[in-house]
């Protein structure tokens, strides 16, 4: 009976710590960067995720998969922004995968300023800073 007692416990702690993971990675900075670019003239862009989630942000602003115009995306899937966003493409649908960033990031940035709350930077230097640089 201890036996089975430990083993629930165990399997309920475990449990409890697997869905700890995916939320802590959310409140860490990332970095935007896609290896379908090759070798970058700027640097990576840091994003605090967590801070824009927990800003009200909607997921699927970033987050998405079209299947017949429909957003399909659900939380905890994976996402391949090169997979359809192609570097190499120009205009058309979808946008070229530094099209598709710069606008999102800087469209909701400049919307935030204009509405006179604190935004992210809209430069390029402001964005793509080099590591350990302000």
């Amino acid at each position: 009976m201890l036996r089975l007692m430990l083993f629930f416990l165990s399997a309920a702690i475990l449990a409890l710590l697997a869905a700890a993971i995916p939320a802590r990675a959310q409140d860490e900075n990332m970095l935007l960067h896609d290896v379908a670019f090759g070798p970058r003239q700027r640097p990576a862009v840091p994003f605090p995720h967590g801070r824009h989630a927990q800003g009200g942000l909607d997921c699927t602003r970033c987050h998405h998969r079209f299947e017949a115009g429909k957003n399909l995306w659900q939380p905890g899937d994976a996402t391949n922004c090169a997979g359809c966003h192609d570097t190499k493409v120009r205009g058309g649908t979808p946008p070229r995968l530094q099209r598709a960033w710069h606008t999102l990031c800087l469209d909701c940035h400049k919307k935030e300023l204009n509405a006179g709350r604190k935004s992210g930077f809209v430069t390029c230097g402001g964005c793509h800073r080099k590591p350990g640089g302000a």
